[in-house]
């Protein structure tokens, strides 16, 4: 009977809906036993009974078979369930699906009363007296019979009911009978054997967790809507139930023994707020048995033998991954699960993400993506920890499986199509002075895939065989595909913040202008030095990042340098403001990083160069400003800092000093104390130095531990002694090494006399044996790569697992530090630190293409990399660069679009482009039919020209060449007699087959090479210039004239393109004020005036006639008395007049 049929919604007596689904339940029984057992028609027989004795307006029904009815209504279906037939079973399903989707069955939560004790109460008797709890478990029961544990029909319906009690409107599914329909359908999932019984059994977890994490909306919503709620206990009986459901495979004592081992990590206790609520304690209880199974550990063997275990890992990912994204909006606002997801989410993510299964790789690392949406605001440590010891390693590492590679970039493209992620990467990282830099990290990483060879892989890496570590040429191919893709995204993301960027400084700019009637600073009349330089104070910031560097360096309170002080936070809700020429204090932070990062690459090369520079920008001035730095920055080389400390006297003494000082050994053994203080610098070679440091770190450490020892001569003694133990047991070229009897015979006596614990000094030998001092490791620059190559899977395990530790012991406050920037604040700086690994990337796939066109063979393989995706790239590049006003960068990127449009040997290595720089436009070089990658570029310059034109501003004059070059060979392409027609008319008396030129032209040129261009967006370009600003037209007009005077002067025969052009531009503009005329006609005026007096009486004559045309629209317009510019405007005819030799010309003047 289909649940349509029945009649709860269609407002009939409730009693009705619960006899539909008994009397087909009967009827199953009927047609499944002929003689259907006693207690089985005598159940039927007392339902039926009590129904008729039932009033028709008793609510207790329609609520729930609770109290009184419940025995007597649900005993029918319980001996259903419990009677191991699939078809009495699969009916018994149905119906209580039934009825539950029409809240026949509530529970002991379904009650009346005020918010908080709707959401908190607990049946007096606890949750065994629950009937919500009762008919779950019997269903849960039903599938382990023998016949219906493998009935498709049973596990189907099971299902479906799990997923009706929990999804269902006003739920009322907690605690233990939660986690009992997660169980069932789990165990559904687990041993399904068609794929339509896995699909939904996976589909109905993620719903279900899903909903559960919903109740946190809902939640929100009644506490808004209660001005003062009453917090209740959240009692014990929740709290025993939270063992329940800890695995489908497991028994109780495995389940607390992996929970036992979840614990062990950091030897942190649980802090959790005392009294959550009930949708928080059903969230924990959702996810614990979920952490558990996808904490245990599945080896690559494992996977192979026992497929069960794969699946358990996958369906416990999936469903935290549902979970999280129903939840971004709503966890992280709940310290209870902020503390739960730090504690075993963390530990899921990382254990699962480095694992050796391909298969539970991959849902880890999507499960990240929207742990980082959910959580992003608290984890800021992890976080950090994720990208550096983790997607980096095996990005960066040459030796990393090609699978963790897939993994790692599939995730980062999915990231790097998130804005927002972006920027907050690039804000809390990026801009930290202390912090690695994640976001241009990523981007290098993604560059260097993208550019992976089979060679780039060594044999033997990672825990993979051989075999295993060099990717297949498909493998490969994907791999720099999705690479390809990420950075793609990268470059559309930076579009998207620069636009902001842009519109946030366009309306400051305009707010700053209101007071001058709506005019622009650059529509001011302007003389000199201005007049070519005009005003910067404009939408055009270019002078304010050329210098952004070196005002940034000044800008920051030398109070912040070497404290490594963070900016201040910056709410998204846009109420910070300042002027449209202030820099973001992100951007000014990120230009003070990469001073330090440029003055500690100076140091690391020479000593007195590196102070230098770091004096110059402010950041040391003092031996404990120097010490600061070393001890709390990676980026200095650890054998120039030895160098500086080991000095006898002077800066470098005092600096030694200093950073001795800063050290905190306090309750640290004295190997453990002098091994962290040996990781900051490497000790130098000379006795005497290493003697003074020892001094040193001697009196430091008796200073935090004392009694430790008799006197500092003690520590320094056995420092000295440990040094040398380690140099001795590390060192190649010691054959005879020293023993603990040796070491111990030469430690004795040197405390004031007395010999230390042999057990102690025993441990200390022992340690320094079995890991040596690191004292050979050369620091990289803050935020730069480690260089490690060789790197396993649990290599990265154990010392992410070292960093997580310290993660948890960080205050809250540091924790918390997670910082939000408004869209446009970091976009400039962001551009600026990936415009040129983009370039790299994009750049290499297109020479890659163009060679592959040049050498007659072009692989089309779906997973290659694209050429396509390289032009968007350029594309979107160039974009993020020109709205942000990146100048240099802009103009870059736009040449190397530009070579591709011209079929430049700088990218193709092909002789048949012979065309090879801006500066000639030499159509010969030109649209050849074999290469698709020149209509694709020139599209892209259309586009760019069309919607991002008011940013080109210099970049105009490459771009109209190419123009020049689209229309020179549309009309190739147009015909032979059409360009003879064209040349002959414009090279006057001269054959136009007598220029070698034209004739290589025509005699390479067919009708079948014609461009791929929509010729729509070129005269869109032109037609729409009057949108375009005051300052732009000035630079678009500089550009057609520059072009026009090389296609007119230069070439043979001559081209008008660009002069038909310009006429066309000045028309569309004539409504333009007199003082921004006047400029466009200071450039347009002397090309007329040259044109007119040429030799060449074909070009003179249109020159004139189009001189002509001009003049009459601009004298219609009208001038006034004592104005001069109407006669300004016809100085090219009187020069015409007196100076043409063609009588064609002066006729037409």
């Amino acid at each position: 009977m289909d649940s349509a049929s029945l009649s709860a919604k269609s407002g009939a007596a409730p009693e009705m809906g619960m006899r539909a689904c008994l009397r087909a339940l009967h009827h199953a029984a009927d047609d499944s036993q002929r003689n259907l057992p006693a207690s089985m028609s005598s159940a039927f027989q007392d339902a039926f009974a009590c129904l008729d004795d039932s009033d028709a307006s008793d609510s207790s029904i329609r609520r729930g078979i609770v109290d009184k009815h419940f025995s007597v209504l649900f005993e029918p279906f319980r001996l259903c369930l419990e009677s191991d037939m699939p078809a009495l079973v699969s009916a018994s399903l149905q119906g209580i699906e039934r009825l539950l989707a029409y809240h026949f069955i509530d529970g002991a939560y379904a009650s009346s009363g005020s918010v908080q004790a709707k959401l908190r109460r607990q049946h007096p008797d606890g949750e065994a007296d629950d009937p919500l709890l009762s008919v779950l478990s019997c269903c849960c029961r039903a599938i382990n019979g023998p016949q219906c544990s493998q009935a498709e029909d049973v596990q189907l319906h099971l299902t479906r009911v799990m997923l009706t009690s929990v999804t269902r409107d006003d739920s009322h599914v907690h605690g233990k009978a939660l986690v009992q329909a997660f169980g069932a359908c789990f165990q559904v999932a687990l041993v399904a054997t068609k794929p339509v019984i896995l699909v939904t059994a996976r589909t109905a977890l993620q719903r279900m967790a899903a909903a559960v994490v919903h109740g946190l909306d809902r939640l929100h919503h009644m506490q808004s809507a209660a001005p003062s709620p009453v917090h209740e206990g959240s009692g014990s009986s929740i709290s025993k139930s939270e063992n329940v459901g800890a695995g489908v495979h497991e028994d109780r004592t495995e389940a607390d023994s992996a929970q036992q081992r979840d614990t062990t990590m950091g030897n942190e206790q649980e802090q959790e707020t005392a009294s959550p609520s009930l949708v928080e304690t059903d969230i924990k209880l959702v996810f614990k048995p979920l952490c558990r199974n996808a904490l245990k550990p599945v080896s690559v063997q494992l996977a192979k033998e026992d497929e069960m275990a794969v699946r358990s890992h996958v369906l416990s990912l999936e469903t935290l991954n549902a979970a999280l994204q129903a939840g971004q909006t709503s966890l992280g606002r709940h310290p209870f699960l902020v503390s739960y997801a730090r504690r075993r989410l963390v530990l899921v993510l990382l254990q699962n993400a480095v694992s050796p299964v391909a298969a539970i790789a991959k849902p880890a690392l999507s499960l990240f993506g929207s742990f980082l949406n959910a959580f992003k605001r608290h984890v800021k440590a992890e976080i950090k920890t994720f990208f550096t010891q983790v997607f980096l390693r095996l990005l960066e590492s040459q030796s990393s499986s090609p699978y963790h590679k897939s993994a790692v970039l599939g995730l980062m493209s999915s990231l790097c199509k998130d804005p927002v992620i972006l920027s907050d990467m690039f804000v809390n990282f990026d801009c930290e002075l202390s912090e690695a830099n994640v976001f241009q990290r990523s981007v290098a990483a993604l560059t260097k895939v993208a550019q992976l060879t089979p060679a780039s892989f060594q044999q033997g890496g990672s825990d993979a065989s051989s075999s295993q570590a060099i990717p297949s040429p498909h493998m490969l191919q994907r791999m720099q595909r999705t690479a390809l893709e990420a950075l793609v995204s990268v470059a559309v993301s930076l579009k998207e913040l620069a636009e902001s960027f842009s519109s946030h400084h366009e309306g400051m700019a305009a707010a700053a202008a209101g007071g001058m009637n709506g005019l622009q600073q650059a529509d001011l009349p302007t003389t000199g030095a201005e007049e070519t330089g005009h005003v910067e104070s404009t939408v055009n910031h270019a002078s304010l990042v050329g210098s952004s560097s070196s005002h940034a360096i000044g800008g920051v309170d030398n109070g912040q340098m070497v404290g490594g002080g963070s900016p201040r936070r910056i709410e998204r809700n846009g109420s910070q403001s300042g002027s449209a020429l202030e820099q973001s204090e992100f951007v000014r932070v990120h230009a003070r990083k990469k001073g330090l990062e440029g003055a500690i690459e100076r140091f690391n090369v020479s000593i007195k160069r590196g102070l230098s520079a770091l004096r110059e920008g402010g950041w040391v001035s003092t031996p404990l400003d120097m010490a600061q730095l070393v001890n709390s920055l990676e980026g200095f080389d650890k054998e120039m800092t030895g160098e500086l400390m080991g000095e006898p006297a002077g800066f470098g003494h005092d600096v030694m000093f200093a950073f001795m000082d800063l050290q905190e050994v306090a309750n640290l053994s004295l190997d453990a104390a002098l091994r962290k203080v040996l990781s900051k610098f490497r000790l130098p070679g000379e006795a005497q130095k290493i003697d003074r440091m020892m001094e040193k770190f001697a009196e430091r450490y008796c200073d935090c531990n004392e009694g430790a020892f008799a006197s500092a001569d003690t520590a320094y003694v056995l420092a000295y002694s440990i040094i040398m133990l380690n140099t001795d047991a590390h060192n190649p070229q010691v054959k005879n090494k020293m023993t603990l009897e040796a070491f111990l015979r030469n430690n004795r006596g040197i405390n004031d006399g007395n010999d230390l614990d042999s057990d102690f000094l025993t441990g200390i030998y022992n340690r320094i044996v079995q890991t040596p001092f690191q004292l050979g490791s050369v620091g990289n620059a803050p935020g730069t790569s480690s260089g490690v190559d060789h790197v396993s899977a649990r290599d990265i395990l154990l010392k992410a697992r070292k960093h997580l530790v310290s993660a948890r012991k960080l205050p809250e406050s540091v924790v918390d530090d997670f910082k939000e920037a408004q869209p446009w604040e970091a976009a400039q700086a962001m551009v600026e630190t990936v415009w040129a690994p983009l370039l790299a990337a994009f750049s290499v796939v297109i020479e890659h293409f163009s060679q592959q066109i040049g050498n007659g063979v072009v692989v089309n393989s779906p997973g290659a990399a694209d050429p396509a995706l390289a032009i968007e790239g350029l594309r979107n590049s160039i974009a993020a660069c020109a709205l942000c006003g990146l100048d240099t960068e802009r103009d870059a990127l736009l040449q190397a679009l530009i070579a591709v449009a011209m079929a430049s040997p700088e990218f193709t290595g092909s002789r048949q482009y012979h065309s090879s720089n801006l500066g000639n436009d030499d159509s010969s070089g030109i649209g050849n039919s074999g290469n698709p990658m020149v209509s694709m570029a020139i599209n892209a310059i259309l586009e760019i020209s069309l919607h991002y034109g008011k940013h080109l501003g210099q970049a105009w004059t490459p771009v109209t060449k190419v123009f020049a070059m689209v229309d020179r060979m549309n009309l190739a392409a147009s015909g032979h007699q059409q360009m003879q027609a064209h040349d002959r008319l414009f090279l006057g008396n001269s054959s136009a087959n007598s220029s070698p030129n034209a004739a290589s032209v025509s005699d390479t040129r067919t009708s079948g090479n014609s461009l791929d261009v929509d010729g729509s967006l070129l005269d869109h370009v032109f037609s729409s210039s009057g949108s375009l600003s005051d300052e732009c037209i000035v630079h678009f007009v500089q550009a057609l004239t520059d072009v026009a005077r090389d296609e007119l002067f230069s070439h043979k025969p001559p081209r008008v393109f660009a002069m038909q052009r310009l006429v066309e531009v000045a028309a569309f503009n004539m409504s333009r004020i007199r003082i921004v005329w006047s400029r466009l006609w200071y450039l347009m005026g002397p090309l007329f005036a040259d044109v007119i007096i040429s030799d060449n009486d074909a070009v003179a004559q249109y020159a004139a006639d189009s001189l002509r045309q001009l003049s009459f629209k601009f004298l219609d317009i009208g001038e006034l008395p004592h104005f001069m510019f109407q006669r300004d405007f016809l100085k090219p005819f009187d020069m015409g007049v007196l100076r043409s030799g063609s009588a064609g010309v002066r006729e037409l003047l």
